[in-house]
């Protein structure tokens, strides 16, 4: 079980690296509007990420069942349509990049789900530790 959890927290600091990396060039092209709203869900999916790696309680399961739901819906449209789109326009790579992509992030999906559905473990008895004030 202790080689599973060092294989979250690896792949929460890859994750991470991704992310900081893609985020850098994405600004240094002058992101559009939907690269800045990106952010948002990325960060959620991050911080849950990260609290299931580590087990660490924040805020209450609830939000975590919400923000799995938001994130893979986002990632669908964002990655699915919006990269459709840019499919169509530029073509041949995209296609790689966009499954690639989707595949870097099934993990991060199945670290949510399990986060807010599945993790009595960090969560207690029905009374979440908080470590995060509630909103």
């Amino acid at each position: 079980m202790k080689i599973v959890s060092l294989l979250w927290k690896i792949y929460f600091v890859i994750l991470t690296l991704i992310y900081i990396a893609g985020y850098v060039f994405a600004l240094m092209a002058k992101p559009g509007l939907f690269q800045y709203i990106d952010i948002v869900p990325s960060l959620l999916g991050l911080l849950g990420l990260f609290g299931y790696a580590f087990h660490k309680a924040i805020l209450k399961p609830m939000v975590w069942k919400v923000v799995f739901v938001l994130v893979l819906v986002w990632n669908l449209y964002y990655n699915g349509y919006l990269g459709w789109l840019d499919i169509v326009t530029i073509n041949g790579l995209s296609i790689t990049l966009f499954v690639l992509a989707f595949l870097i992030l099934v993990p991060n999906f199945l670290a949510l789900f399990l986060y807010g559905f599945k993790s009595a473990d960090i969560w207690g008895h029905g009374a979440p530790k908080q470590v995060v004030e509630d909103l």
